[in-house]
């Protein structure tokens, strides 16, 4: 009773800081809304969304179960926005316990004949799909779609799995005029709150009184038994953003995933405490989920595993064979031995064991296995957890923010990364969608070291090229170059597995009007060897003929066309993956009748702090010019506080290549 008074009197004093919005009914004039107040290219606007999250004691499981109730009210432009009356949830399902959902319920709000007129969403438009085995795809598309219309619909899930939140993503492709988030959380769970991405989100948190009522009927002894409730009350932690007028996420060149960018809200459980319960910490510091991760029955477990693949692997690594040597051989081994299944995950599924005998696995049953041979091979070998560019980037501390494992080992001259499930990766060059800002490498013992995924070292594509230009402007020539690192897998990656004839259809769509011949490369399957490309080419019509001069653009197929950064202000980093460097050298011979009368000047550009240059060096002789142009970007990632800079640079360079050169008729 003492508790009870004292909890009762604290309530009393808690203040609440709590907005309520209301939505305002649906007017004829929302209706004939033609375009966004101030986004007039959009082809649909959120008027409204509401994302409440909050618990409920469920009396027959003896737990808290979780809801989320969900609402939408979207007006729709035009038909390109039809996709926005799509919704799809997922719920997670296994014998024991599964999510469901209800309440779904939905309008479409159209004019006819000057009246609203409204079309429910009706029970058999919602779709149920099994998609994997614990995995339940809920969708529905809204009915009567027609340009200016509004949808608004509403759901509920209900989880018992109380102890994950899903990210609230707060914006979108189209504006959105009213966001309404809240969660409840009983003060048994602790979370840490997170916020990503640029908008200012204003996040208040206050409290409320929440109460577990337990019902039941208890036997006092005589024939009828007592109805009895019980009433334990407690604290609930809640966290609301009400936030009006969000801009649209527009799309900006140069950014591997747009979603690391997109502003939403996030929860991390830390611990938990219940009545009469332990106290459980899940994720504290690095240390803690280095700790919980490394020692997972799926993950560090996996590591112990040897006496599987010693006998196939000695075989192929021989006395003499220098570190360097066996640690290709090591990793080409583990390509070959287990396939990657193109799926993501740092735990195993069905065990480094099971994968390497059915020569297939996930990310972690590839990865695990190559640093289970690197480590059986004298090798110090360690896993490097990593988020994908197509899952975001951990900010904080968190178990959730891995989906991906690659292997590290320390070799006397560093650190090198290793990654078996890309055919075409090599020694510390790992798959571009395991780029991703930053990795923890974990060891055995719970230490763990943030790791950087930058690429340091640039990728060069050099070349030659000679032009002939006759006296009717078609061109002819010969193109070599040579590509390494990233340039030379990006080009495996999308030449491997082609017909030569549709290979050389593709150059030809992308370069108009120009017919290739003679066309040879080299070690494209040699991938620890540069790539080497030639052909033959010719054009008609590569220059313009007025009166008694021609005019072309020197570099011809290879000119810049246009500048990618054009916006007048950039919000986000500039990713270009990793560095790199280009030079070419052309030889253009003039036709025989002709003269040179005017080229371009030379220039020497760079951006600040050394992270790229341009250099165009142009000379004519008597019967031909000569360009040597020269392009670096030596860094991986450029702030967007350098937007003007790289801007002006890029417009340099379109700007340079874009001039003409004027040939006299003698």
């Amino acid at each position: 009773m003492k508790k009870l008074l004292i909890l009762n009197a604290l309530f009393f004093f808690l203040i609440s800081t709590a907005q309520e919005f209301k939505l305002e009914k649906i007017t004829i004039a929302d209706l004939e809304q033609k375009e966004h107040e101030t986004d007039k290219n959009a082809n649909a606007t959120i008027l409204y969304k509401r994302q409440h999250v909050y618990y409920e004691f469920d009396q027959n499981k003896g737990q808290f179960v979780q809801i989320k109730d969900i609402i939408f009210r979207i007006k729709i432009y035009k038909q390109e926005g039809f996709s926005y009356a799509e919704s799809t949830e997922y719920l997670y399902r296994i014998p024991t316990n599964s999510e469901f959902i209800s309440r779904v319920d939905g309008v479409t709000y159209n004019i006819e004949n000057g009246k609203i007129v409204e079309t429910k969403l009706k029970k058999d438009q919602v779709f149920e799909n099994k998609i994997s085995e614990n995995t339940t795809e809920v969708k529905f598309t809204m009915p009567n779609l027609k340009p200016g219309c509004i949808i608004e619909y509403r759901y509920k899930v209900t989880s018992p799995f109380s102890q994950n939140i899903d990210e609230i993503l707060c914006q979108y492709s189209i504006p959105l005029n009213v966001l309404d988030i809240k969660i409840s959380i009983p003060e048994y769970y602790v979370f840490r709150p997170n916020i990503k991405g640029y908008l200012p989100l204003n996040l208040k948190k206050y409290a409320s009184q929440g109460k577990i009522t337990y019902t039941g009927f208890e036997n006092s002894g005589s024939s009828k038994a007592k109805a009895y409730k019980e009433e334990i009350p407690y604290i609930n932690n809640v966290y609301e953003i009400i936030s009006r007028n969000i801009p649209s996420l527009e799309e900006e060149p140069y950014v591997t995933n747009m979603d690391n960018y997109r502003s939403s809200y996030s929860m991390e459980l830390q611990s938990t405490k219940f009545p009469g319960g332990n106290f459980n910490n899940y994720a504290q510091s690095w240390e803690d989920v280095a700790k919980s991760i490394f020692f997972r029955e799926d993950f560090g477990k996996e590591l112990k595993k040897t006496g599987y693949f010693e006998n196939e692997l000695n075989l192929i690594l021989s006395e003499g064979t220098s570190q360097q040597e066996k640690l290709v051989k090591i990793l080409e081994f583990c390509k070959q031995k287990v396939k990657w299944n193109e799926k993501n995950g740092f735990t195993c599924k069905t065990g480094v064991k099971e994968a390497y005998k059915l020569g297939s696995g996930n990310t972690a049953e590839v990865n695990l296995n190559l640093i289970n041979m690197l480590n059986a091979s004298g090798f110090d070998a360690n896993p490097v957890l990593v988020s994908t560019q197509k899952h975001g980037i951990p900010l904080f501390p968190t178990r959730d923010g891995f989906n991906y494992v690659v292997a590290s080992v320390t070799l006397p001259n560093g650190m090198v990364l290793l990654d078996a499930t890309d055919p075409f990766s090599t020694v510390n060059m790992l798959p571009e969608r395991a780029l991703n800002w930053k990795g923890r490498l974990i060891k055995k013992n719970g230490d763990n070291e943030e790791i950087s995924l930058f690429v340091t070292t640039p990728s060069q594509d050099n070349g030659f090229v000679s032009f002939t230009l006759d006296s009717n402007a078609k061109l002819t020539g010969k193109f070599r170059r040579q590509l390494t690192n990233y340039k030379a897998k990006r080009f495996r990656e999308n030449f491997i597995g082609k017909s030569k004839e549709n290979w050389l259809d593709e150059l030809e769509n992308n370069y108009k009007n120009l017919s290739l011949d003679n066309y040879e490369v080299t070690n494209d399957k040699e991938i620890y060897q540069p790539i080497n490309e030639t052909y033959s080419f010719s054009a008609d019509q590569s220059a313009d003929i007025v009166g008694n001069s021609i005019l072309f653009k020197p570099l011809f197929f290879q000119t810049t066309k246009s500048n990618p950064f054009v916006s007048e202000t950039r919000a986000f980093p500039i990713d270009f993956i990793y560095p790199t460097k280009s030079k070419y050298s052309y030889t253009i011979n003039i036709p025989d009748g002709y003269s040179i009368e005017t080229i371009p000047t030379s220039i020497n550009i760079g951006l600040p702090d050394n992270m790229g240059s341009y250099k165009y060096v142009i000379q004519k002789a008597e019967k031909s010019i000569q360009i040597m142009v020269q392009y670096e970007i030596l860094v991986s990632y450029i702030a967007q506080t350098e937007y003007e800079a790289v801007k002006d640079f890029f417009k340099q360079i379109v700007d340079k290549e874009n001039e003409q050169v004027v040939l006299k008729k003698l």
